[in-house]
């Protein structure tokens, strides 16, 4: 019998469904092609739309007679599918692209084709038997992969794991609600009885066995903010003789594979099963779509384990506000040698994870000193170089030593710096680091001004740090007769360098390994107008911090600024970003920021039409009272979302609260304490035509 079937054509701009009618003729075809694709929800197949042949995707299958009795007309012919093409995403994940549209403000053929194949897929490999890798798999003959700088699979992983298992720590922070707790009691609960588990690890701390206790549970989801690092935990898993593909290149594979592991992308691996989901390094922002829809690798992740009842573990050196918010803490250490006593760890115990971290504060320091270089940076240089003195290499080991410079800015600085006492021109209420405009301050965040006199001394003279990266590197190789290697763009270190590289921060992504890391200028990081610039900081600390390797190795952090007291390096040296990040939590409450609050950017030409629409549903909404019955058909995506993200008044008993305003550089946010109403909005409220742009819970802002 004929089949009747629902399609939706990949059209973004037009996201609609149409029916059409899979012959005989075309079934028997497809039936008799190799493999065993079949004609069910998800399957790739190309229409005729308005006389172009489209590909879509099904998204409900019914029998000719069972369309015949729901349809309430007769007198119409229905379309012929002009071809099954092949294999698509799963039905749970077709309908996950329909709260991710909700979610987002987007439509459900962008997030299709990010769960679709990039080759036609027919057939299907055998299912293979699960297994459970050695605890001590690695890359060494020990057991474990050896350091970064001796083996070649270390190298292409994000952490440089020599250390052991990961353990409970004995010193875990006061935000940490389960402290102490086995990694198995993370895995042991369905996401239905608790929240994901937020494991704080040291950024040299392997994941491995995290994997390990995964793949007990049966198929694992595993996310990495790098394919990189996702093809290195697919090589270990391959040499422990794991079913593992890496999604989406290794799309058929991960339709059956035991552990699928994938950067950004393999959120939406055709999985259709979850008995764990881990997302490694959940604090970096690669997870993130800076394009609209600005969805989140990690939400997807979440909400992905919430249906399938699977636990859910977010792992990261530093938790985001966003973990913290959803989530139960749990932070280890790892372990120390063997036999190694288990105490607390101080300042000095070489077993944590975190390297030195040294704190410049060039507050006092003479301004025609430089704009770049302190004393103690100076003779960082001239030691590495090979002059000697107590900073040089051990005994040993060469004497000139790798140092990564760090400097965020090719042009002119935005910051603005008191000529008498070195202090840093702030805004009161955001903190954000102001701007000359003349003869006035500019906080630009707020759009709010002031006189250019100093906070803190009063003085009326300020100067601009002007040097980029090029400038800088100039004068350190007059300082240090070294040649300087810049890296920026697509440069890459090569064999003949002479160990001293200075760039952007994408030079921490290119060097292999270093023996110092010097950001030259970190209040930029520090205090750049937006409102995650403290998460971006410290995520830049997490990747210098795996660069030098743990504290035992010698590795050392530098960081210059005028700021030494600032909570991120506090807590970065201290060991304490759990802490941290409940603060920082905190404090985005108060300032009713993401992700205690969603926001939605919204640009274009079409922009201003596109508010006034929004402003009117949110009038008519608030005045309705009964929020849902306004809100239509968005309401069932909102009622979808995770738990730990919806506001407690889910039967929308709270008044309806839309607050839109027009910021300084003629964006509009629109902004609600409630998520549900947000969405609903973005997703009920006609977009005008034009060009548009809805970025919620962005990044850059």
């Amino acid at each position: 019998m004929a089949l009747v079937v629902t399609v939706l054509v990949d059209e973004p701009a037009l996201d609609r469904e149409f029916t059409y009618l899979v012959t005989d003729e075309l079934a028997d075809k497809t039936a008799k092609r190799p493999g065993d694709i079949a004609v069910e929800i998800g399957t790739i197949v190309r229409v005729r739309l308005q006389r172009r042949s489209v590909r879509g995707w099904i998204t409900r299958v019914v029998t000719e007679a069972e369309h015949a009795a729901e349809s309430r007309r007769q007198d119409y012919d229905l379309a012929p599918v002009v071809a099954v093409v092949g294999r698509g995403p799963p039905a749970p994940v077709v309908d996950l692209a329909g709260w991710a549209a909700a979610r987002w403000a987007g439509t459900r053929p962008h997030f299709l084709r990010a769960a679709s194949p990039e080759r036609v897929v027919t057939g299907l490999p055998p299912v293979p038997r699960f297994r459970v890798p050695e605890e001590e798999a690695g890359g060494s003959d020990s057991g474990a992969p050896e350091h970064a700088a001796a083996s070649a699979f270390a190298a292409a992983s994000p952490l440089a794991a020599a250390s052991g298992p990961i353990r409970p720590s004995p010193t875990a922070s006061p935000a940490a609600a389960t402290a102490g707790a086995s990694l198995d009691a993370c895995l042991s609960a369905d996401f239905a009885d608790h929240p994901p588990s937020v494991v704080v690890v040291g950024p040299n701390d392997d994941w491995w066995p995290l994997v390990v206790d995964a793949c007990r549970l049966g198929r694992v989801l595993a996310l990495t903010p790098t394919l990189r690092a996702a093809w290195a935990i697919a090589d270990r898993l391959q040499r422990a003789q794991v079913a593992v593909a890496v999604a989406p290149q290794e799309w058929a594979q991960a339709t059956v594979a035991q552990v699928v592991v994938g950067a950004r992308g393999a959120a939406w691996a055709p999985a259709g099963s979850l008995d764990a989901v881990l997302v490694f390094d959940e604090h970096d922002q690669a997870y993130q779509s800076e394009a609209a829809p600005t969805w989140h690798a990690r939400t997807v992740a979440m909400e992905r384990a919430r249906r399938c009842g699977a636990p859910c573990v977010l792992v990261s050196p530093a938790p985001s506000p966003e973990a913290i918010r959803v989530g139960r803490v749990v932070e280890y250490r790892a372990a120390g040698p063997a036999g190694s006593p288990a105490g607390p760890a101080g300042p000095d115990d070489d077993t944590l994870s975190w390297p030195e971290l040294e704190i410049v504060d060039r507050r006092g320091d003479d301004p025609y000193s430089g704009e770049w270089c302190s004393d103690r940076l100076a003779r960082v240089l001239t030691d590495a170089a090979g002059a000697g003195g107590p900073d040089a290499a051990g005994p040993g080991s060469p004497v000139r030593r790798t140092v990564v410079c760090v400097l965020n800015r090719k042009g002119r600085a935005r910051l603005a710096i008191c000529r008498d006492c070195g202090e840093l021109a702030r805004g009161e209420t955001t903190g954000a680091a102001l701007k000359m405009d003349g003869d006035l301050l500019v906080d630009p965040v707020s759009g709010e001004t002031r006189p250019a006199a100093c906070s803190k001394c009063g003085a009326l003279r300020f100067r601009r740090a002007k040097l980029g990266v090029k400038g800088v590197a100039a004068e350190m190789e007059s300082l240090t007769r070294r040649r300087v290697v810049q890296i920026a763009g697509d440069a890459q270190p090569g064999p003949d360098d002479t160990g001293l590289y200075i760039g952007t921060e994408a030079v921490l992504q290119r060097v292999a390994h270093a023996d110092v890391v010097a950001f030259l200028d970190f209040d930029q990081e520090l205090l750049a107008p937006r409102y995650r610039a403290d998460e971006e900081a410290m995520a830049l600390l997490v990747l210098a911090a795996r660069l030098v390797g743990p504290r035992s190795g010698g590795g050392r952090i530098l960081v210059q600024t005028r700021q030494p007291d600032h909570p991120v390096l506090t807590a970065a040296a201290a060991g304490t970003t759990a802490a941290w990040s409940a603060e920082l939590l905190e404090r985005r409450r108060g300032l009713r920021q993401p992700p205690c609050e969603s926001w939605a950017l919204v640009s274009g030409a079409a922009a201003g039409k596109y508010v006034e629409r929004l402003r009117d549903f949110a009038d008519t909404a608030a005045a309705d009272g009964e929020v849902w019955r306004v809100c239509g058909a968005a309401a069932a995506a909102a009622e979808s979302a995770p738990a730990a993200e919806s506001a407690p008044d889910r039967a929308g008993s709270a008044p309806f609260e839309l607050e839109i305003t027009e910021t300084a550089d003629g964006v509009w946010r629109v902004r609600s304490p409630h998520p549900h109403h947000l969405h609903a909005a973005l997703s009920t409220v006609e977009r005008p035509r034009g060009r548009l742009r809805v970025a919620v819970d962005p990044l850059r802002a």
